[in-house]
């Protein structure tokens, strides 16, 4: 039961997102519009704590290539899953509150995204990975964007590849 309601979830956020991206995309004058959309997520009562299994579990069932790099980013940038942004704005991820695309963020907190519960996180991530960095197909060209483009330190690659999954 606690996985269908989860994936109920899922579903709905992304049929509303699909709904409008469809939407803002064909406008009577067709150009493309940009507005923040929030489609926050209801908590899981029952799934709502955060556990490493439980989080390569869900990045696992959303299909997000390269899962353990996204891992390690997820616990590099929440220093071991202990930073203050994780443990109060359920961000896993460091995020901004999006600006052009629809987010399951609630609003913002100490300049961070903050979400219902952890697993919000992890959709929004999906969404921002959907948009911005699934044409890094190979390995190698996700790690050189992370490298060249995301990371403002410039060790953060190596970093990355010593976390263990």
């Amino acid at each position: 039961m606690r996985n269908h309601n989860h994936f109920t979830s899922l579903i709905i956020v992304f049929a509303v997102f699909a709904t409008v991206m469809t939407a803002v995309l064909f406008t009577k004058e067709h150009k493309v519009q940009t507005t923040t959309i929030y489609l926050p997520l209801q908590p899981h009562p029952d799934e709502d704590e955060f556990s490493k299994e439980r989080f390569i579990e869900m990045l696992q069932s959303m299909n997000i290539r390269h899962w353990d790099l996204v891992y390690a980013q997820a616990y590099l940038e929440t220093g071991g899953f202990k930073s203050d942004i994780f443990l109060q704005n359920n961000n896993l991820f460091g995020m901004k509150v999006a600006g052009s695309r629809p987010t399951t963020a609630m609003y913002e907190d100490r300049g961070h995204a903050m979400y219902v519960d952890w697993r919000s996180s992890v959709v929004d991530f999906a969404m921002y990975y959907s948009k911005y960095l699934s044409r890094y197909v190979s390995r190698s060209s996700y790690l050189n964007y992370l490298g060249d483009n995301y990371a403002e330190d410039k060790n953060y690659v190596r970093k990355l590849l010593k976390i263990k999954v």
